[in-house]
């Protein structure tokens, strides 16, 4: 009876999280929390949280992947990965999350939504006394999933599998990019918080959002 009690709360506490995990994604779309690293820039590691579709239309199959959450690991870093080079992590396991054919069947259209505007996260904490903090910027949360109005770089390409690995479209390898829902935050950066008050324990937004990323 007791192992009983213990699975059934293990099954609980895993819908909680699958729940946090997808209520920033609209209704009909996965999501996933993948480790991207090490960063070329800054060494470091990412936990990267993305909701994303996959659909076969009229005119072939195409997916719709948007950024969610940016976390630098073992607080590493306050700013977040090159954006080039997430795009780039993200297209060479993306058949991990959507089927990629072979270049000499056809291509995927790929639609990646990259988060314009960002805010201030601060994690505090005591030791012997000492409050510490750690800080760093992640993307600004959609009040709704289903109606984002939040600034995203939208890049759009066409990839395949060519010798297992995920290329661009030889037919089509250009990426374009355009700006959405423009501009959501505001234009102006935020300096990174070193003032609490009162001093916190835990995760929290400590800033308003503001814009960051710019889109090519």
């Amino acid at each position: 009876m007791k192992r009983f009690k213990i699975l059934l709360l293990l099954t609980f506490i895993t819908i909680i999280f699958s729940l946090e995990a997808n209520s920033q994604c609209p209704p009909g779309w996965s999501s996933t929390s993948v480790q991207y690293g090490p960063e070329p820039n800054t060494g470091c590691y990412y936990q990267v949280d993305f909701c994303y579709i996959c659909q076969v239309t009229t005119s072939g199959t195409e997916s719709t992947l948007r950024i969610t959450k940016i976390k630098p690991l073992g607080r590493c870093a306050s700013n977040p990965p090159d954006a080039d080079w997430l795009r780039t992590e993200i297209w060479d396991t993306y058949f991990n999350y959507c089927t990629i054919e072979p270049c000499t069947t056809s291509c995927i259209k790929v639609i990646i939504e990259y988060p314009i505007c960002f805010q201030w996260h601060t994690e505090g904490w005591i030791i012997d006394g000492q409050y510490h903090y750690w800080s760093w910027l992640d993307p600004c949360p959609e009040a709704d999933p289903s109606n984002p109005v939040n600034t995203y770089c939208q890049s759009t390409s066409f990839l395949c599998l060519q010798n297992g690995q995920v290329i661009a479209c030889p037919n089509n390898p250009t990426t374009t990019y355009q700006m959405i829902n423009y501009l959501s935050c505001q234009a102006n950066a935020i300096p990174e918080p070193t003032q609490f008050n009162p001093d916190f324990e835990g995760e929290k937004p400590t800033s308003e959002c503001f814009k960051y990323e710019t889109c090519p």
